[in-house]
């Protein structure tokens, strides 16, 4: 016989389970807010990106004649060219910024699914854990009172 109420209540095969599907549940949202936390990281780093090849973009805007042909010599790429691919780079790299945000708010939507399904799972626990609690306590107080 359980000593205590949580020992009374974790000897019931009902409470049990019911316990052992939020925690699978738990670890699935840890998971989720994982691969959440590694798209905002990734879109940070994505937008410091942005910023750094937007200043070199503008760099190549209205060079002097000597830069021009120094970038054709040694990339053989005119700044007007290395404009463009500065230009497309930011668009891809803006392309992935939108799709690291869709996965951010996707895994939201995740996480608040989840969340509900516990609050669901906990609400059926806690009306039989309190109904475990009062027949712990009934007997408690049963035994009290036969001696």
């Amino acid at each position: 016989m359980a000593t205590t109420c949580y020992e009374y209540m974790y000897e019931n095969a009902e409470y049990k389970e019911i316990d052992s599907r939020t925690s699978g549940l738990h670890k699935q949202i840890r998971d989720l807010e994982q691969e959440q936390k590694q798209a905002m990281f990734k879109s940070q780093a994505l937008m410091a990106g942005i910023d750094v090849v937007r200043s070199h973009m503008w760099n190549l805007e209205d060079v002097p004649k000597s830069v021009d042909k120094a970038l054709e010599k040694y990339t053989t790429e005119c700044s007007d060219c290395w404009f463009g691919t500065f230009g497309s780079c930011l668009d891809s790299m803006r392309d992935q910024v939108v799709t690291l945000a869709t996965v951010v708010h996707n895994r939201k939507i995740d996480i608040d699914t989840i969340n509900a399904q516990i609050e669901e799972i906990s609400k059926v626990k806690d009306t039989l854990g309190d109904k475990l609690r009062a027949e712990f306590h009934a007997k408690e107080e049963a035994v009290a009172t036969s001696f």
